[in-house]
């Protein structure tokens, strides 16, 4: 019925999408229309009649033309905010890694300051006093970067460092330790009287991690991304998941090279 494949035509004229999707959802209209006309001929209807009713109940032209135009148009907004998300995580990750290893950076900055100010109090003093100890203590538990201090006496002892210090203190902070911040050994140099060393707060295993996870959310979200944008152009294949999948952007932009250079050889 040639009434029925121009309407169905005419609704999907404006359509944008994947070619072989738009045939097969006019096909499937396409047969609805044709069983609703073949059930009202069968009640007594003219084959006009059936033709007019169908096409009604079905929704008339505009109607349908508009939902079919909504479709599409969702199924490209979807994929729109599927790529602005996967940047978004990309970015995000990326400069949470590098303002955590920088803040890691100044952490052990100040930890190296304070152990050189501890080692300039000590001086060329052969015994830690107890006001050095309290001011140990002290900082220790009043710096959040600090873990542990520990002071070795070098004097005559060049193998003193693999030995107990002479004075340590640390505090137990395990629940920084669950999140993900790691700590590292800080110190001055073993050409003096006193050694002094520090453990740091660094950052760089959470960062690493926080890294990796927003890496890994922007690779499966651009993935699919490019997936569904190579399906929409009716160029989806296995050869071009595997590309998307393995080699993401790289993959995306060979696809998009060899799509025009198609397209200037059809021209």
């Amino acid at each position: 019925m040639k009434q029925i494949e121009k309407f169905v035509d005419e609704v999907y004229q404006s359509a944008s999408g994947n070619k072989k999707e738009i045939e097969e959802l006019k096909k499937e209209m396409k047969n609805h229309l044709l069983e609703s006309v073949h059930e009202l001929k069968s009640e007594g209807k003219s084959e006009q009649e059936a033709i007019e009713l169908a096409i009604e109940r079905f929704g008339g032209e505009k109607e349908i033309r508009s939902v079919v135009g909504q479709l599409f148009k969702a199924q490209k907004v979807f994929a729109k905010w599927m790529l602005n998300f996967a940047l978004v995580f990309l970015v995000l990750g990326s400069v949470i890694f590098a303002t955590m290893m920088f803040i890691g950076d100044k952490n052990y900055e100040k930890s190296e300051e304070v152990a050189f100010n501890l080692l300039e109090r000590l001086g060329e003093s052969e015994v830690l006093t107890a006001e050095i100890k309290k001011e140990i203590t002290t900082i220790v538990e009043e710096n959040e970067t600090i873990k542990r201090i520990e002071v070795f006496n070098l004097d005559n002892n060049p193998d003193a460092l693999r030995g107990e210090p002479d004075f340590m203190y640390q505090k137990d902070i395990w629940i920084s330790e669950v999140f993900g911040n790691g700590w590292d050994n800080s110190g001055t140099d073993e050409e003096h009287v006193w050694f002094v060393g520090i453990g740091t707060k660094i950052h760089d295993s959470l960062a690493f991690n926080i890294f990796l996870v927003g890496v890994s959310i922007y690779w499966v979200l651009f993935t699919l991304w490019a997936i569904i944008n190579a399906h929409h152009r009716n160029r989806l294949n296995a050869g071009w998941i595997i590309a998307f999948a393995f080699f993401n952007v790289i993959g995306y932009l060979v696809y998009s090279l060899r799509g025009k250079n198609a397209a200037l050889s059809d021209k």
